[in-house]
């Protein structure tokens, strides 16, 4: 164990509550989405 001291740096990590993987498919699902709409009104 370390005693911290000041200055020292701390990181603290939580769970993700998405994979990387499932969120990047997730962004480009809502992108595709989004220009499909936009092409649709300017139609």
């Amino acid at each position: 164990d370390h005693v911290l001291k000041n200055g020292d740096r701390v990181e603290i990590y939580r769970p993700l509550k998405v994979s990387p993987k499932e969120a990047r498919r997730l962004r480009a699902e809502n992108a595709r989405s989004a220009k499909n709409a936009q092409r649709d009104k300017n139609a």
